[in-house]
């Protein structure tokens, strides 16, 4: 049975490979250590970002729609990760009880027929919305987050089509 490592201890190993290997581990590595390693590091660098981004904006967000709910209308939040988008969720449905999420999968395809037929107002996805989507009645997006330029002249494009 493997005994599970402290921060501390995973810290200090992952100084040692920095020093020892002059770069940070990969967790696609085919040595077990490394492997481990690397993906400690990118659960850290997830759990970093979603915090960085959290309570900030969700907080700027809900300053701002209070008093401008029409930008809820025939509106895509584009939010980074699920647990992002059900934050901005929680505090949004309080003005506009007609919004829901576009990553559960079973649910995607109701809610989008429900945004074309204007029974739904707003709908806060991450990724699937990104491309491959063209929807007639899409008046406002709200981008809280974008990983790249692509995904952002992409999720700009769901609104800008003439």
């Amino acid at each position: 049975m493997t005994k599970h490592k402290t921060f501390e201890e995973l810290y200090k190993s992952l100084l040692e490979f920095i020093k020892n290997n002059n770069r940070i581990p990969s967790s696609s590595s085919s040595c077990k250590s490394e492997k481990r390693l690397g993906n400690w590091c990118y659960q850290l660098r997830k759990t970093y970002r979603l915090k960085k981004l959290d309570q900030n904006k969700i907080s700027l967000l809900d300053n701002y729609v209070k008093d401008k709910l029409d930008v809820l209308e025939k509106c895509f939040i584009f939010a980074q990760e699920h647990q992002y988008g059900d934050k901005i969720l929680a505090k949004l449905i309080k003005y506009i009880p007609e919004i829901k999420t576009h990553y559960n999968e079973h649910a995607d395809k109701q809610n989008l027929e429900e945004f074309a037929s204007g029974n739904l107002k707003c709908i806060i996805n991450c990724k699937k919305l990104n491309e491959g989507i063209n929807m007639k009645n899409l008046s406002n997006i709200i981008l809280v987050s974008s990983e790249s330029k692509r995904q952002l002249i992409q999720r700009l494009g769901r609104v800008l089509r003439i």
